[in-house]
């Protein structure tokens, strides 16, 4: 626990708290942990005279090992510790320090809480900070692309929308400070882009038919996938293309849609939306299907996280569907919390912070 700031404090409480060196003096303490130097605690002097007054408010500091090895999805809490100048290993009343160093992925289950590393709740710790060194990177994973919308059996349907990204670091408990080197990266995981709506023309006597393209994987690690193109019945010239799949840094491009009809080739398929980016480029919208049907072509993803939405499909004759394309996906956080959201200084973030959202 902190020592006193006032009143009487004795040697044996400044040992209950950083453990027995000797003497005063051999607490001036320059720790190497994880190739960095920590004193031991915030102010506490590297060298020159230490008294009884140097020790007053002060609390042993414990440092958790998020900087010998990465890993995907990982709780803090779940990683080694190391108390500086080798006092007490209990967490009661401690400074819990998060050093990272390392790089840290997400993976594909699609939600905004599902985190890349995670505090931990160090239920009976007196404060935490996260430190990042400067090849401490985290990364929220890339949502997928929608599936393009189905054309056939005297109907069509509307492309799926992209699926969401997922997010970097989630705090389970309170967190005073933030604090990045300048190499340092949290970045959120983009949306993917939403799949192309199908088309079908002359409903009651129609072989004219377009599925939409597939929608784009957002950039993430691990990156989206591309979605899937949508099915065209009936005699079609050109059956579309699935969504391209992001890359960490980028989004990948939407599918290209279906061109269908016997003849006339007057029922289209939407193209895919773009895969969303954040410090990178937004994947391509794919380009709607080329008859006369008039569809669109998908939209671009956002470099701002967000996927493109699908191009609406297009038909001309008698009872024509149109059906629109997918929503694209949302960004998820680059820090998400169960309470409220720190300072953060220095280093690199990129995307929303969702204070109150929830950790998982």
């Amino acid at each position: 626990m902190t020592l006193p700031n006032s009143g009487s404090l004795s040697f044996t409480q400044i040992t209950n708290e950083f453990g027995n060196r000797g003497s005063l003096g051999s607490y001036r303490v320059n720790q190497d942990i994880g190739e960095r130097n920590w004193p031991l605690d915030e102010g506490f002097p590297t060298s020159g005279s230490v008294s009884f007054s140097t020790f007053r408010g002060k609390r042993r500091n414990i440092v958790v090992d998020c900087y010998s090895s990465g890993g995907s999805r990982v709780s803090a809490e779940s990683r080694g510790r190391t108390t500086v100048g080798g006092g007490p290993s209990s967490t009661s009343g401690a400074r819990i320090i998060i050093y990272i160093n390392k790089t840290f992925t997400s993976d594909s289950t699609q939600s905004r809480n599902r985190c890349a590393l995670r505090t931990g709740s160090f239920n009976n710790a007196a404060k935490m900070d996260i430190i990042m060194g400067n090849s401490g990177k985290i990364y929220g994973g890339g949502g997928n692309g929608g599936n393009g919308g189905n054309a056939g059996e005297e109907d069509a349907n509307s492309g799926n929308a992209g699926q969401t990204g997922t997010s970097a670091l989630g705090l389970q408990r309170n967190v005073e400070e933030i604090v990045l080197s300048g190499g340092s990266l949290i970045r959120a995981g983009s949306g993917g882009g939403g799949g192309g709506g199908g088309g079908a023309g002359e409903l009651n006597n129609s072989e004219e038919y377009g599925g939409g393209g597939g929608g784009a994987g957002g950039a993430g690690s691990p990156p989206g996938s591309g979605g899937s193109r949508g099915n065209s019945a009936g005699e079609v010239d050109d059956y579309g293309n699935n969504g391209g799949g992001g890359s960490t840094n980028n989004g990948g491009g939407g599918g290209e849609g279906a061109t269908g009809g016997e003849e006339e080739n007057n029922a289209d398929g939407g193209g895919g939306g773009g895969g969303g980016s954040w410090g990178g480029s937004g994947g391509s919208g794919g380009e709607s299907g080329n008859g006369t049907g008039e569809a669109n072509d998908g939209n671009s993803g956002s470099t701002s996280g967000t996927g493109g939405s699908g191009g609406r499909g297009g038909a001309r004759g008698s009872g024509q569907e149109q059906k629109d394309g997918g929503s694209g996906g949302a960004s998820g956080y680059s820090i998400t919390s169960n309470t409220s959201i720190p300072g953060v200084s220095g280093g690199t973030v990129q995307g929303p912070t969702g204070a109150n959202q929830g950790v998982s």
